[in-house]
């Protein structure tokens, strides 16, 4: 039977008993703050005898001037309180209670962390559930989205907007089903196909035509403003040459990779209102030009834009970092000995691990 009396009835003095088996220790202090000493006197005892606030059956109270109700429950709080303070800062911090190295640091602590990871990543991954990814992935990447980002573009830059045309749409929905069936990154299929050749099959008797592409991107502006920031693809966003635009958004395996595809599609039936009557028609572009400016053989520039995921992934990698760097101060400033922890090549792994994430996780327009 374990008992723990509180005495109060005193107001120049606070008592606390406890009573293990029939035996009674006792501490008694003064001159202080009534709720602060008890807490005080209560943790010199439990630590004396090696027990917890769960280890008390019985709570006695002899109240007082000054004196307080819910003591159980407030010395439980309490505890528990700086319980979780000092897990943390020993999670985090070296201090003599973890051996002078942050509990995270340890061995243990990271392979739990890299099981976490993993079984996350294998858990929500494809393989285990097929249509999560796609779903999860083209949720931010939108038509409608694309057309309002391309037309603020345009007027913004004085141009007039472009008008969705179904047949373009057509166009780039086969262009996109084309690439994922056959499993290329180019304007030009492995087979010789070009773009015009899905915009004419779309029924879209075209004067003037374009077509721009993106991949691994999560959001819709993103798209458009990787297209504005390369000299080509903006052309063909701001060209004054094309009146109607045709989107097509699709989820699948492209070389290998989980990814989202972005085909673009410009065009324009009629010359335009500007062109001098006397001029001749322009000429329709042959099947080997230019697509609206931008070069068949231009290059494709990559983006870095990261997932969800991969930012969470990231953001636990600078933690460890900033551990580390904390680490290594505390030693130094310490001037503690240590045969094992090597924290500069743990920082320069992690920061190399970084770096291929980003790359990893990098759209790409073309």
């Amino acid at each position: 039977m374990k008992k723990l009396i509180l005495d109060t009835t005193d107001s120049k003095k606070t008592t606390v008993k406890l009573e293990i088996d029939g035996k009674t220790e006792e501490l008694t202090e003064s001159n202080k703050p009534k709720s602060q000493i008890t807490l005080i006197l209560i943790d010199k005892l439990f630590k004396k005898n090696n027990l917890k606030p769960k280890d008390i059956d019985e709570i006695e109270v002899n109240t007082g001037p000054g004196s307080y109700t819910g003591t159980r429950v407030g010395v439980s709080i309490a505890n528990a309180f700086g319980f979780g303070l000092n897990f943390l800062y020993c999670l985090i911090f070296p201090h003599p209670s973890n051996n002078h190295r942050a509990h995270v640091l340890h061995p243990k602590s990271i392979i739990l962390v890299i099981g976490l990871l993993i079984f996350s990543s294998l858990f929500f991954s494809s393989n285990l559930n097929p249509l999560g990814t796609r779903i999860k992935a083209a949720a931010d990447v939108s038509i409608q989205e694309l057309l309002l980002f391309t037309n603020q573009k345009r007027t913004e830059n004085n141009l007039s907007i472009l008008t969705f045309n179904d047949q373009l749409a057509t166009a780039a929905e086969n262009k996109a089903a084309d690439m994922f069936e056959k499993n290329y990154w180019a304007h030009n299929a492995p087979d010789g196909i070009t773009p015009w050749t899905f915009i004419k099959d779309a029924g879209y008797n075209y004067v003037f035509a374009g077509e721009n592409l993106a991949r691994g991107f999560k959001n819709s502006d993103d798209i458009v403003d990787a297209w504005m920031a390369s000299p080509t693809h903006r052309a063909n966003v701001l060209s004054s040459k094309y009146k109607e635009v045709g989107f097509a958004v699709k989820s699948g395996t492209l070389n290998g990779e989980e990814t989202i595809l972005v085909v673009q599609e410009f065009g324009s039936t009629s010359v335009l209102s500007d062109t001098t009557s006397g001029s001749p028609p322009a000429v329709t572009a042959p099947e080997t030009s230019s697509l609206g400016g931008l070069n068949m053989s231009g290059s494709v520039q990559s983006i870095p834009k990261l997932s969800v995921s991969s930012e969470i992934i990231i953001f636990l990698i600078l933690g460890f970092i900033a551990i580390f760097i904390i680490d290594v101060f505390y030693i130094k400033r310490k001037k503690i000995i240590r045969f094992a922890g090597h924290n500069v090549d743990h920082i320069l792994f992690l920061g190399v691990i970084i770096f291929i994430i980003i790359i990893f996780n990098t759209g790409a327009v073309l």
